[in-house]
């Protein structure tokens, strides 16, 4: 309620949302306010807002490609897709690039349900051990803060990127 009213105090013409984060509820009176709203990957449809999806599965799909032109070929996976639309999506997209290729391309996934109280859409244990294994050589990451959690579990194993693996993200937040 106060997103709202600050909305309707403040001199903004209008307001983009990224994801799925406010309720419909919300979403509906900010567009009572007759300002535009443009949501971006947002799940829901709210009539009179205008919807922009990335292309979730294409992007995952090339960036899977690139890291197998790199030469490549143990590529992990990192993140759970059950939690967002978009992350299924990017899923599908690496998982069908990995189809293409088979028998040379050998795609793992760290996608495990969510560690208790964090946000960040990845598993640490799994993720943790997964690494310890030394499996694979790069890490294709369902979203950046996905990628900084690798970073930051890679750094306490003693795995430096790009030395020993790389690293991928997606959204280009970071």
């Amino acid at each position: 309620e106060q997103l709202v009213t600050d909305f309707y105090r403040s001199d903004c013409l209008g307001m983009i949302s990224f994801g799925t984060g406010m309720s419909s509820e919300i979403l509906e009176d900010i567009l009572c306010l007759e300002r535009p709203l443009v949501l971006v990957d947002s799940g829901d449809m709210v009539s009179g807002a205008m919807h922009i999806k990335a292309s979730n599965y294409k992007g995952m799909y090339q960036a899977t490609q690139y890291l197998y032109q790199q030469g490549h070929r143990r590529i992990c996976l990192v993140g759970d897709a059950s939690v967002e639309e978009t992350f299924a999506e990017r899923r599908s997209g690496a998982l069908r690039f990995a189809e293409t290729h088979p028998g040379e391309l050998r795609l793992t996934q760290v996608n495990a349900p969510l560690t208790p109280g964090l946000a960040e859409y990845v598993n640490l244990e799994q993720l943790r051990e997964h690494l310890k294994k030394g499996e694979s050589t790069a890490y294709i990451c369902i979203n950046d803060a996905v990628a900084g959690q690798l970073y930051e579990q890679a750094e306490r194993l003693g795995l430096r990127i790009p030395e020993d693996i790389s690293v991928v993200g997606f959204d280009n937040a970071v």
